[in-house]
Formats: structure tokens, C-alpha cells, sequence
């Protein structure tokens, strides 16, 4: 008799322990979708100039009365890439993420270090042609895209 009660008793244990585990699942879940929304926010995208290629000279990216101008130079056996955001729609503390996106590769985050009014990134290797540098400009309500291509041709 007293192995059935012990079975009685896991079981109910076991039907407990399942509803508790779906439960706090399901917190889970929405605690990292409203994060994930907090964290997004509004964004907004910024035009490249005409012609713009990293590759081969500085290029601007612009909306309303803001500008993100990107130039990239081979250092060593890498690139040093160097942006500087300009005008009146800037927030008061800008943070700067930059990415390279190889063509058909996964995205390479960069370490980016503000130096004076210019953040700057390095990335070692070469970047293959067709890759597209992200810039991210956030501080305050709204964030800014740019896609700077890298095409190397004239």
C-alpha cells in the first residue's frame, strides 16, 4: 500500500512540476519579445549618395539634417574604418555600432572606439567585394541606419 501512495505523490509531483515549468517558459518568452521591442525601437534609414563605394572613396549617407559620412583605408593586414556624424538632428550622447556584412557570409560585429568627434572600427582581413559596412547611430527615441556598399568598381 505504501508504494502506491509514493505513486500517487509523484505523480501529482511530476503534473506540478510540468505546469511550473510551462509557466515560467512562458514568462520567459514574453519578457525577451518585450525586451527585443524595447531594444528596436523607431528607426530610420539613411540615403548613400549616388555612386558611394567604400572601396574606393569617403561616402555620406544623409536624412533631413543629419549626415553619417564613412571612409575606410587598408591599415596593416586589415581596415580602419572612420565615421563622423554632422548636423542638427544629432542626439546629445550619439553611440555609434558598426557591422561588416560579407556577401552571403554572417555578420561581423565591430569593437568601435569613439576618438574625438570620429568613431572608428578596425576589422582585420580585407573585406570582400560585394560586403556592405552597417552603421547604427542611436541616442535618444529613434536610431539611424546606413548600408555603405563595397563594390570596388569605378
Amino acid at each position: 500500500m505504501d508504494r502506491v501512495r509514493f505513486n500517487k505523490v509523484w505523480l501529482l509531483f511530476v503534473v506540478f512540476a510540468t505546469g511550473l515549468v510551462w509557466t515560467w517558459s512562458q514568462v520567459g518568452q514574453r519578457q525577451s519579445e518585450q525586451v527585443r521591442l524595447q531594444g528596436d525601437g523607431s528607426f530610420e534609414l539613411l540615403r548613400i549618395e549616388p555612386g558611394c563605394d567604400l572601396a574606393l572613396a569617403p561616402c555620406a549617407a544623409y536624412a533631413g539634417q543629419l549626415a553619417l559620412v564613412a571612409s575606410a583605408r587598408v591599415e596593416g593586414d586589415g581596415i580602419r574604418w572612420q565615421l563622423k556624424a554632422l548636423g542638427e538632428g544629432l542626439p546629445a550622447l550619439p553611440q555609434l555600432q558598426l557591422s561588416l556584412l560579407p556577401p552571403g557570409g554572417a555578420e561581423q560585429s565591430l569593437q568601435v572606439l569613439r576618438v574625438g568627434d570620429e568613431w572608428q572600427a578596425y576589422s582585420a582581413g580585407l573585406a570582400l567585394k560585394g560586403s556592405i559596412l552597417r552603421a547604427r547611430l542611436d541616442g535618444g527615441e529613434r536610431s539611424w541606419i546606413a548600408d555603405f556598399p563595397l563594390t570596388g568598381k569605378r
